[in-house]
């Protein structure tokens, strides 16, 4: 954040010259350092048990109920089994753990909180979804399953409406691999670009032309 709001920062070149570089050197290097113990920490685990833990099921059958004990490996062993088939390296794997690190520990309850808020906002929407609810779930004996969850389309409507008004992650920045043409303006490959989620999924303009279109 504090490079985005400073345009002359965003050049590396100028930054390798900032206090803030070796302030942010030293915290990537604790970062990196606690998601590389953890991956070491897990390949240690499974080298020592001969890897035997590795070849539990890791996909969910449709009869499956949710919050079950059955087996399965996390996202973590998952990609330490690809590594050990060279499909994926030590690095490709401290990224993958960097992003669910950062995307899995408070977007998941920032999404359901605000689901919670307008639903307590929208009493008729709230009703409508826990009858549905209610309905698939004497449907299926008291148990949610996999199958279940498919079967809850007002909901799944719901919380794709929450996440247009209320993303949780609400900037995205991305580096042009290759210039770019946006209404007679052309941004140079290499120019870093910012997607406000936020703001284009409430812009009345465009929401009317996309339902339009629909």
């Amino acid at each position: 954040m504090y490079r985005m709001f400073r345009p002359w920062y965003i050049n590396d070149r100028l930054f390798w010259f900032s206090s803030k570089y070796k302030q942010q050197t030293k915290c990537l290097k604790v970062l990196h350092g606690f998601t590389e113990k953890i991956i070491a920490e897990r390949k240690r685990y499974h080298e020592s048990t001969g890897g035997r833990y590795l070849n539990f099921e890791n996909e969910a059958e449709d009869n499956d109920t949710i919050g079950s004990r059955k087996k399965r490996l996390a996202m973590l062993d998952l990609m330490i089994a690809a590594s050990n088939n060279n499909q994926m390296s030590d690095s490709d794997i401290r990224e993958e753990v960097d992003t669910f690190m950062f995307e899995g520990h408070d977007t998941v309850s920032m999404a359901l909180t605000f689901t919670i808020l307008l639903l307590t906002e929208h009493k008729d929407v709230q009703d409508r979804v826990r009858n549905e609810v209610n309905a698939v779930m004497e449907e299926n004996g008291g148990k949610l399953t996999m199958t279940a969850l498919q079967n809850l389309p007002y909901l799944e409507r719901c919380l794709k409406e929450t996440m247009r008004l209320y993303p949780s992650v609400y900037l995205i920045t991305r580096k042009l691999a290759e210039n770019v043409m946006l209404r007679e303006q052309l941004i140079i490959i290499a120019y870093y670009i910012v997607f406000v989620s936020y703001r284009f999924c409430i812009i009345a303009k465009i929401l009317t032309r996309r339902t339009s279109q629909v």
